[in-house]
């Protein structure tokens, strides 16, 4: 991180997600392998699908900022876009996500994730990809993009939100017992 630049609130946002990243990391990491393929609970996903979830979301963050999209987007999106823009700002605010929030198909993990070391080397290679594509976007503009659900959104806000998208994820992880 550039000492010049450590304490603006894209590097604050970036330094929470990069703990929100080690925590769920060592948290994976933990996860007993009689448990890997397991259902959290009935009808959930498995610790796999997790981590796998967690990689496709940071993958896809990044293309979004770059205006890449991210899959099919309803064509009536616009008129659930206020709701949903209440149900992201309640998550900045709380800093937490409610309970069953479920997200769109294109994040959905599949039924046969691959092992933990290859999910480990993807997450830390979007991760990587994604703190560049965000510093990238911030620098060339004001800092701001257009969310195909959420609308414009700021770059800061959207990388505090994938923060608080990893911590839930990594508490999930952490309440798995041998």
């Amino acid at each position: 991180m550039n000492a010049a630049h450590a304490g603006s609130p894209l590097d604050r946002a970036l330094t929470e997600n990069d703990r929100a990243t080690a925590r769920f990391i060592v948290a994976a990491r933990a996860m007993p392998a009689s448990a890997w393929s397991v259902p959290l609970k009935p009808a959930s996903w498995t610790p796999a699908q997790i981590v796998e979830h967690v990689a496709i979301t940071t993958e896809v963050a990044a293309g979004v900022v770059r205006g890449e999209g991210f899959g099919k987007v309803p064509f009536v999106m616009p008129l659930f876009r206020p709701m949903l823009r209440i149900w992201y700002n309640g998550v900045l605010k709380r800093g937490a996500f409610p309970e069953q929030s479920k997200g769109p198909p294109v994040l959905k993990p599949s039924d046969s994730p691959a092992a933990l070391e290859t999910l480990m080397a993807r997450l830390e290679q979007g991760m990587r990809k994604a703190e560049s594509t965000m510093r990238e976007f911030v620098v060339k503009g004001d800092g701001t993009f257009k969310h195909p659900v959420f609308g414009k959104l700021s770059v800061v806000d959207y990388v505090r939100f994938g923060a608080i998208h990893t911590v839930h994820h990594a508490e999930q992880l952490e309440g798995v017992k041998a």
